[in-house]
């Protein structure tokens, strides 16, 4: 089965919600004091699309067979520069999700590696990495 990661798609809403509420039952069986359970209304596909359109934001989803099996949902922030800090641009992974069949297949690793290169496309570009919570 081979993997092809492409760009997001207003086409692909329902898929990025249904990956999303998966996403979300992982989370509330985690942390259930700080997530609620998968609901309709946590990541609608309108919600999707609309972010879809967002200069700021890019999404990849990952697809074996034609089915979408994950998804990266990551965004650029701009920092201002400040007394003790240069101005600078990083990029914020919102999601990162693979359906548990297809993970250690090096899909994740792929979904961030088209992140960070259409990260490279832009200028000043500087790499770093900041873990917040890994589940599962």
């Amino acid at each position: 089965m081979q993997t092809r990661i492409r760009r997001a798609v207003d086409d692909d809403g329902d898929a990025l919600c249904l990956l999303s509420a998966e996403i979300q039952a992982i989370h509330a069986e985690a942390l259930p004091w700080r997530f609620k359970p998968p609901a309709p209304d946590i990541f609608p596909p309108e919600e999707a699309i609309a972010l879809l359109g967002l200069p700021e934001n890019h999404f990849f989803v990952a697809e074996v067979e034609g089915s979408a099996v994950g998804y990266v949902y990551a965004a650029i922030v701009k920092r201002s520069e400040t007394a003790a800090q240069y101005a600078l641009e990083v990029v914020y992974v919102h999601h990162l999700y693979v359906r548990a069949a297809f993970r250690r297949r090096g899909i994740g690793r792929a979904l961030l590696d088209a992140v960070r290169a259409r990260r490279r496309r832009r200028a000043g570009h500087r790499e770093t990495c900041t873990r917040r919570m890994e589940l599962q």
